[in-house]
């Protein structure tokens, strides 16, 4: 099924007349802005055509009037075949659609996924690890949904599925043996069956969900989707739904730099250097691993977004990486932009930090480091 959602790439269709913006990796925002403007300068009107274009599918994908259940949401092609099929659906027929699940997890999609558990009997997610289709990204997720009239929520759901005889299959098991897990004992993706594989969801496990992973109050029929791998996994997360919420405890947090957002807004640009000081070190997700600030570090220039390893030896190969520099993004005019905890700029204080990406299909999820005091350090939010 088409999963295409309606949005805006400025540099693509830039790109249409300047290859520059299609071929360029994380420019300057003043070069952007500059060469962006000559382009526009030498005749705008197939870029306007174009975003009146794309105003036009938006406006007629979300349309509330046309597609009251999607009111709110992200504008996506695939959503507007389930509105379809739903409302084309006799009293007593069935309808099985195999599609992309980001109504699952976006959070302005909680009406939508009231409609959706209200109407699931049957969801298998799965994910394309073992490459079953050429074409396809093995990073891809979709699930198979079968749903039926509305009625209050209760269907059957498997997860991380990696072959699609497996969820026949653990339909039909005796649920003997331990229940299989992401891979098996020999590291590779476990398609085992087994009867754990199949998680009976009802309003009780949407309302754990939710208390786990949405906003306080959040009704248990919006809630976002998790993704037991089994049975095991759901008791697991019904214990941690009822334990004290972490926001319950009194600490402080700072966000840091936002890498795209306070990179356009001018306040440092994309590149690599070793700095004089740490005051004018900008730590970015890559340099935090397991316990460790100083990971990984940019190449030379930041070309490509990548970034090197660092051996035994600590960062630049020192003996001690805690009397060294990483490579970042320098700019020493920051500083009393950094936040402030009880009047104290929020450096000065020993923290915590972690990545903000939480891959869920690898076993770490969470990248979490130690920071220790710094004068002016600063850290950057990014994936």
């Amino acid at each position: 099924m088409p999963g295409s959602a309606a949005t805006w790439d400025d540099m693509l269709v830039l790109a249409e007349d300047d290859a520059w913006f299609g071929l360029v990796d994380k420019p300057p925002v003043a070069t952007v802005r500059e060469r962006r403007e000559a382009v526009l300068d030498d005749g705008d009107e197939r870029y306007l055509d174009e975003r009146a274009s794309l105003a036009g599918t938006s406006l007629q994908l979300g349309s509330v009037v046309d597609r009251p259940l999607l009111a709110g949401t992200q504008p996506d092609l695939y959503r507007c075949f389930m509105d379809r099929t739903w409302r084309c659906m006799s009293e007593h027929g069935v309808v099985g659609l195999i599609h992309p699940e980001s109504h699952f997890s976006e959070a302005r999609a909680g009406g939508l996924r009231r409609q959706t558990y209200r109407r699931l009997h049957r969801h298998w997610q799965f994910s394309i690890n073992m490459y079953l289709f050429s074409e396809i990204s093995d990073k891809t997720h979709f699930g198979v949904s079968v749903y039926g009239q509305p009625r209050e929520p209760s269907f059957l759901n498997a997860s991380s599925l990696f072959q699609p005889s497996v969820a026949d299959r653990s339909l039909d098991h005796d649920g003997s043996g331990p229940e299989p897990g992401i891979r098996d004992e020999d590291d590779n993706w476990d398609t085992r069956p087994h009867a754990g594989r199949i998680v009976r969801v009802d309003e009780s496990v949407l309302a754990n969900w939710a208390a786990l992973i949405d906003e306080p109050g959040t009704p248990a029929v919006e809630a976002r989707m998790l993704r037991p791998v089994d049975t095991a996994s759901q008791r697991v997360l019904d214990k941690i739904a009822a334990a004290q919420r972490f926001d319950a405890v009194p600490f402080q947090w700072a966000s840091g730099w936002h890498e795209s957002a306070d990179k356009a807004a001018g306040f440092f640009d994309a590149r690599s250097a070793i700095a004089d000081t740490v005051d004018d070190v900008i730590l970015q997700g890559p340099h935090f691993s397991v316990a460790n600030p100083f990971a990984r570090q940019p190449n030379k220039d930041a070309r490509n977004g990548r970034t090197r390893r660092l051996g035994s030896g600590g960062v630049g190969g020192a003996a001690d990486p805690a009397d060294q520099l990483p490579a970042g993004q320098a700019d020493p005019g920051l500083h009393r932009r950094i936040p402030r905890w009880d009047g104290v700029p929020a450096n000065r204080f020993w923290r915590l930090a972690w990545r903000r990406m939480a891959d869920s299909s690898t076993v770490r999820i969470l990248h979490a480091a130690l920071l220790r005091q710094a004068r002016c350090t600063s850290t950057v939010s990014s994936r």
